[in-house]
């Protein structure tokens, strides 16, 4: 072995029975609060997804092949797989962007005040 002891080896040695365990408390607990906040970040996420999949009126049914998949429930028979689904999901596909309609509103309105002039 060395004769030279590092640092780190120093502190372990000199920490007692007591500190010592105050340490693997506070560490344990740390891992716990961690487990706690992912396993709370993926229930918000899934919860997320099924209201969206909820709001778009997706209902579970079968594609053509009888797979089991997510129906549009608009009539148009389109289907998604939750691969497809969750990425539509991501990508914002079924979201409507109200703000350009608006836009559009208040062109085609200053338009017709200047024929007006």
């Amino acid at each position: 072995m060395n004769e030279y002891k590092t640092a780190l080896e120093i502190i372990i040695d000199a920490i007692t029975d007591p500190e010592w365990t105050q340490l693997q408390l506070k560490r344990e607990s740390r891992k716990a609060f961690q487990k706690t906040e992912v396993n709370l970040a993926r229930k918000n996420g899934a919860i997320e997804f099924a209201d969206w999949i909820l709001k778009h009126t997706l209902v579970n049914g079968y594609d053509e092949d009888g797979f089991a998949c997510w129906v549009l429930a608009d009539g148009s028979g389109k289907t998604y797989t939750s691969l497809e689904l969750h990425d539509a999901y991501v990508r914002g596909d079924f979201e409507v962007d109200d703000d350009i309609d608006d836009w559009d509103v208040t062109l085609m309105d200053g338009l017709e005040e200047e024929e007006d002039i």
